[in-house]
This record gives structure tokens, C-alpha cells and sequence, in this order.
């Protein structure tokens, strides 16, 4: 028997405005969760196909995450490795915005 997903929309969802530690090797960064939302044609919490997006606050267009998969710490979830891409500066023009995207198999 094949398990279920392992992330899902409904697992992010209330967890939106909230702090995660991504770990790097000599340091700690706290990203903010901005945005959980389903991707076109996917609604519902059980949504598979998903996009999160996070805030980098002490990021900038110079020093900025490269795109990567990285380890990220939350207090309720626990230990995440998610695929991150940069996506450009925060929309209040504060840090970096980091993308991460869910697409599950029709």
C-alpha cells in the first residue's frame, strides 16, 4: 500500500505569518512563510499541487539564497527539506522572496 503525500496545502495553510530556521552551514536564517496557496484547477486543504512562498528579510538582490534544496526548522512540522528558488525582492521591496512549488501527478 503506497503512503499519501508527504506535504499537502492544508499542512501550510494555518501556518501562514509564521517563522521557519532554515539551516546553513555556519548560520541560521528565518525565513517567513507568506503565502500557501493551490495551484490552477487544485482547492481544498488536500491540494498536492501547491506554491509556498517565503520572505528572506536579511536577504538582498547581492546576497541572496542560490536555488537549492534546503533544510527548514518549524516549531509544529518539524524538520522540512523543501527545493527553494529566489523569485526576487519581497513586494514592500523588503528581502528576498523564495518560491517553493508542489505539483503532484494527475
Amino acid at each position: 500500500m503506497s503512503e499519501g503525500p508527504k506535504y499537502q496545502l492544508g499542512m501550510f495553510n494555518k501556518h501562514v505569518g509564521q517563522k521557519f530556521q532554515l539551516r546553513l552551514e555556519s548560520t541560521v536564517r528565518t525565513l517567513e512563510l507568506i503565502e500557501a496557496v493551490g495551484n490552477a484547477g487544485q482547492l481544498g486543504d488536500d491540494s498536492r499541487s501547491f506554491t509556498l512562498l517565503f520572505r528572506d528579510p536579511e536577504s538582498s538582490v547581492d546576497s541572496h539564497l542560490v536555488q537549492s534544496t534546503y533544510r527548514l526548522d518549524h516549531e509544529s512540522l518539524g524538520e522540512l527539506e523543501l527545493f527553494l528558488v529566489p523569485v526576487g525582492p519581497g513586494s514592500d521591496e523588503q528581502g528576498i522572496d523564495y518560491e517553493a512549488v508542489f505539483a503532484a501527478p494527475n
